[in-house]
């Protein structure tokens, strides 16, 4: 069984597909490479039964090289999101806009991400298409390796807001 990588942009939905893909014998990381430490790590996880991923647009800015260089190792996934929908997103929730620039950020993520791509082959679903039970279930299935899809719980989860709409709270606690 081969864990696997879902990359994206920020804010292109990574934090639900982690909540999707927490299901069954899979457990998916979102940005969790500080918690298992290394992809090695996370490669070793699998051999437990489980089946482990992480979903996380960090993972193509601090491991591109490395994502690279293990393509083998691990079923890869890319939600492709349209650049400028994921700027105006980062805008809106950057927790520090005079230290780091959303642009800068897009920027380099896009940058990385293009280098995988080149090099890496992937499943690929829009972000678009993340709510569209048929597209969702083959991309899962072919990521993992095995049919997750549950329709009820799929009915549940496209209700389900995982990360907050912080300018929504801004306004309500101003």
């Amino acid at each position: 069984m081969k864990p696997f990588l879902i990359i994206a942009l920020p804010r292109s939905m990574t934090a639900w597909m982690a909540n999707w893909l927490t299901y069954s014998n899979c457990l998916c990381y979102h940005e969790g490479l500080e918690t298992y430490g290394s992809l090695d790590a996370l490669i070793d996880k699998c051999k437990g039964g489980m089946l482990y991923g992480d979903s996380s647009p960090a993972l193509s800015v601090t491991s591109s090289d490395e994502i690279i260089e293990k393509k083998d190792s691990f079923n890869i996934g890319y939600i492709e999101s349209d650049a400028s929908e994921s700027l105006e997103s980062f805008k809106k929730v950057n927790p520090i806009p005079e230290k780091v620039s959303a642009e800068t950020v897009i920027n380099y993520s896009l940058m990385n991400i293009k280098k995988i791509l080149k090099e890496v082959e992937c499943f690929t679903i829009s972000k678009n298409d993340i709510f569209n039970a048929d597209k969702l279930k083959e991309f899962t299935k072919n990521l993992c390796g095995q049919d997750l899809f549950n329709k009820d719980r799929f009915d549940m989860l496209t209700n389900i807001r995982v990360t907050q709409d912080i300018e929504k709270i801004a306004k309500q606690r101003i």
